[in-house]
């Protein structure tokens, strides 16, 4: 996980998209450290995730993209749903440095992708929206983690349920031919690692604490990573780091449709191009097609296109041979 965030931290160097910008009258320039950002109250960002820079033209092609390859999908009698993971930076601004505002672009990019890819035929669920009314009514709840990239399992929590609500009365799934993942009441567990904190110089490393975070066990599950990967799911969960097993997105879903889901994620390195179509040419799908597909994406993603070679090192690809090997995988 550290070469990842290493290497993306390298991709907004590359890109100069962190330079040259100027700070706020009367603020403090960030602190960053090999690509982490100290943020205020003990918080730490990436440097990645500047909330500073964004490209309403690049996140029309980025859409447009998405939605071909939904439409391809489609076509194919598989319902698509797209979870748009909010940048950690757009949940928690007041936390930023006094130098990280949004600008106007950053600042609509999230409802902008969200609009796009609805009127491509995916079900979006508005997720930014899910997790500023969550803070709203439940202040005290950490969604996202202080020292760590990622969403916890309560923000998963909600992303599933949100997503099932959406689901329910625009999909007719048929009776499952088993059940879904039981979970238990909320249990806290021990921190094992923040990613954030594995890439801060060893001296500042022990400022910060690693964080425990509050889960809900699945009850009766088969394996370590108590999911249901069977030819009875017909429901697939594919994405990056935010949908593996430790923060309960798949269990979730599968505990809300009552119906086995399986996973397929891969860090971002990957990227989610790359993700979706190893799925769809991989011997799971072959056996067995789902009904639906819900894909797994972060807000970053729509500055990237699937050829950057920069964020997606050995897995860079085409545009068109994208989306021509989704049309090949799915004939």
């Amino acid at each position: 996980m550290a070469a990842d965030l290493s290497r993306r931290t390298a991709l907004r160097t590359g890109l100069g998209l962190s330079a040259g910008l100027a700070t706020p009258p009367g603020a403090r320039a960030a602190t960053i450290m090999n690509g982490v950002v100290v943020g205020k109250n003990g918080w730490l960002f990436l440097a990645f995730d500047d909330p500073r820079q964004a490209s309403s033209a690049r996140l029309g092609q980025v859409t447009k993209i998405i939605n071909d390859a939904v439409g391809l999908i489609r076509a194919r009698g598989i319902e698509c749903a797209i979870l748009v993971a909010p940048a950690k930076a757009r949940v928690y601004p007041e936390f930023l440095p006094e130098d990280w505002t949004f600008s106007p672009e950053a600042a609509q990019r999230y409802g902008l992708a969200v609009e796009g890819l609805r009127a491509g035929g995916a079900v979006v669920p508005d997720l930014a929206q899910v997790f500023a009314a969550q803070r709203r009514s439940a202040p005290g709840e950490a969604l996202y983690f202080r020292n760590d990239i990622h969403w916890t399992p309560a923000a998963a929590e909600l992303a599933a349920t949100d997503l099932v609500a959406q689901l329910s009365p625009r999909l007719r799934l048929p009776p499952s031919r088993a059940p879904g993942t039981r979970l238990g009441e909320r249990v806290q567990m021990p921190g094992t690692e923040n990613d954030l904190l594995n890439l801060l110089p060893a001296p500042e490393r022990s400022k910060y604490q690693v964080e425990p975070f509050l889960v809900r066990r699945p009850l009766a599950a088969a394996g370590r990573d108590a999911l249901v990967q069977d030819d009875a799911a017909d429901v697939a969960v594919v994405g990056n780091s935010f949908a593996q097993p430790k923060y309960n997105l798949a269990p979730m879903i599968s505990s809300l449709l009552n119906r086995p889901v399986s996973l397929s994620w891969e860090n971002h390195l990957k990227g989610p191009y790359r993700v979706l179509l190893d799925y769809l040419r991989g011997a799971g799908f072959k056996r067995h097609r789902p009904k639906l597909i819900v894909w797994n994406i972060i807000e970053q993603d729509f500055g990237l296109l699937p050829s950057d070679g920069r964020a997606f090192p050995n897995n860079a690809i085409p545009a068109d041979e994208f989306l021509s090997g989704i049309g090949q995988a799915l004939a």
